[in-house]
């Protein structure tokens, strides 16, 4: 059994030209055979035209046909070197016993009134065959003909049949090498870059993601290319992110475990009495650490499809409103105002998980009120768009530069710059808000403010 696509594709190159031979060999054969009446009948007819001008010329010397049919010398001229019955006169089939038929065919002779002149007729059904007519002086005076021999017969097929199917053996055999050698080049053209695609797999599976496949053409083996390095790009970066990942995580951890550590340090060395303070600040820490945790258990049982969720039929307005009622007073400290913007019927609902859905409002209300500048605006606006609810949190400057948009939902991310403080979070509210809005089948997307800061915009499907 075959197992490379080199001999797969020789093979069936190969077993094609065979067939596709074969059937012609046979057709030429068949058609070849089929002509060879019309041959033998066109090289009989010119033989039997210059036997009647030779006829016609002796019937001239002897001035009529009494004395041509008183001798038969005057056949031996036609057929010379032939035995007497090989040009005898057709008549009534007869064969003596053990004897072969004679060489040549029986002659046939009428004259001009198409009256038999030939001795022995009349001649059966199995002796028809062409006549010819004989002229002297210009007119008919009779009509010759013979049935053609089985020598002509013999000879036109070595002639033309041995001619013919020996050159469509040898034009098979020319397609054949040819094949063979089109299908050597095809293969190794089309393979070539199979088995670059292989090389840089096989590197790809033992961990170099840094790898890149050469593009031949525009062919489907240039899109699987394509996809090899789509792929070999979405390892690297994944990989890239997983050990910014663990960095992150480690840098995050440390920060509140080395303020508890320097405050029991100074504690138990005396330098820093135990105060109100001091265990404000640790228990700061502690709430931190804790919060940590919290979000990156949440993110570990979104990736592993755990987390949970406890879906009701849910009033999609007043749920909204009674938040931003809430909402309001958390943000005052703070020296932000909310403006809701709810235009829904009272109608409207969702299937969701409540405490869910009130996860992803704190996270963003967490998120604004961390980044955004004192006496700053926060709106919350909601409308219906066919069968989704469109949620949109907006708030005032400072904003988020344009390459950063789409990395605001990757988890541990935080930007650079003036919407990073030092008492900024983890970097993982945004990342639990996708994973909240995509388990619900929903979409979410950050943009440019028209306040001047950060817009975070989610679709989540209306119960119907």
């Amino acid at each position: 059994m075959l197992k490379k696509i080199s001999h797969k594709l020789m093979a069936t190159i190969i077993g094609v030209t065979l067939i596709a031979a074969a059937a012609i060999y046979a057709s030429g054969y068949f058609a070849v055979r089929s002509g060879l009446a019309g041959i033998t009948e066109q090289l009989h007819r010119r033989h039997l035209d210059s036997f009647a001008g030779r006829v016609g010329s002796l019937y001239e010397i002897h001035r009529g046909w009494d004395a041509l049919l008183a001798d038969d010398r005057w056949l031996r001229s036609l057929f010379p070197g032939q035995p007497r019955e090989a040009y005898r006169f057709a008549g009534p089939p007869e064969r003596r016993r053990g004897r072969r038929p004679p060489p040549f065919p029986n002659i046939r002779l009428l004259d001009a009134d198409e009256r038999v002149l030939n001795p022995g007729g009349p001649f059966p059904p199995e002796l028809q065959f062409p006549m010819v007519p004989v002229r002297a002086h210009g007119e008919v005076v009779g009509y010759l003909g013979f049935p053609a021999g089985r020598e002509l017969r013999r000879t036109v097929e070595a002639g033309f049949t041995g001619a013919a199917l020996w050159t469509m053996v040898a034009g098979a055999l020319v397609a054949t090498l040819l094949a063979l050698a089109a299908a050597l080049l095809l293969a190794r053209r089309l393979l070539k870059p199979v088995h670059h695609l292989s090389e840089k797999v096989h590197n790809l599976a033992g961990g170099d993601f840094s790898q890149r496949a050469r593009i031949y053409g525009e062919d489907e083996i240039a899109v699987l290319a394509e996809d090899v390095n789509f792929l070999a790009n979405a390892l690297q970066q994944n990989q890239q992110a997983r050990q910014r990942w663990i960095s992150d995580i480690a840098h995050e951890l440390r920060t509140p475990l080395t303020v508890l550590s320097a405050e029991v340090e100074s504690a138990q060395y005396g330098i820093q009495g135990s105060s109100d303070d001091m265990l404000e600040s640790m228990g700061e820490e502690i709430h931190q650490l804790n919060t940590l945790i919290n979000d990156l258990r949440t993110l570990t049982q979104s990736d592993l499809g755990g987390l949970s969720f406890q879906r009701e039929r849910i009033p999609v307005r007043r749920f909204f409103e009674d938040y931003a009622h809430k909402a309001k007073s958390k943000l005052v400290p703070h020296g932000l105002s909310l403006e809701p913007d709810i235009e829904l019927d009272e109608k409207l609902s969702l299937f969701a998980d409540k405490g869910r859905l009130k996860q992803l409002l704190d996270n963003l209300l967490q998120n604004s009120r961390r980044y955004t500048d004192a006496g700053g605006k926060v709106q919350l606006s909601l409308h219906q768009d066919e069968r989704e609810l469109v949620l949109c949190w907006q708030d005032s400057a400072p904003g988020v530069p344009a390459e950063s948009l789409p990395k605001l939902f990757e988890r541990l991310y935080r930007v650079e710059g003036s919407r990073n403080r030092a008492t900024g979070g983890s970097g993982l509210g945004l990342s639990i808000c996708k994973s909240i809005v995509e388990a619900q089948n929903g979409v979410i997307e950050a943009g440019h403010s028209k306040l001047g800061g950060l817009a975070i915009t989610c679709r989540l499907p209306l119960m119907t």
